[in-house]
């Protein structure tokens, strides 16, 4: 169970690139980095990147977006009590990730 962090310190939201994951150095850096000033963070792999199996009917596409993902990710967040509902929200992309 992850501990309670202060309403106004960021969540940071990391969205990996096509073939990267939460594995990978880069966002274990940043998820490290994030964890040692108190904040909370998650690593997003959009659908059909990365490692994981493809679940959906629809894979990610870098020419119509997949914005409605992330809000998913985020709304789904905030439900969990993870991201607190007035907490500030930072994005980070690496790749792909980063459109």
């Amino acid at each position: 169970s992850a501990s309670p962090c202060a309403e106004d310190d960021p969540f940071v939201l990391m969205i990996a690139g096509l073939g990267g994951s939460s594995a990978d150095p880069y966002a274990q850096a940043m998820t490290s980095a994030c964890a040692r000033r108190g904040w909370r963070s998650a690593v997003v792999c959009m659908r059909g990147t990365g490692q994981g199996p493809v679940t959906s009917g629809r894979l990610f596409s870098a020419r119509r977006g997949s914005t409605d993902d992330l809000r998913f990710v985020m709304a789904e967040l905030k439900e969990k009590g993870v991201i607190g509902e007035n907490q500030p929200i930072f994005g980070v992309g690496w790749s792909l990730g980063g459109w």
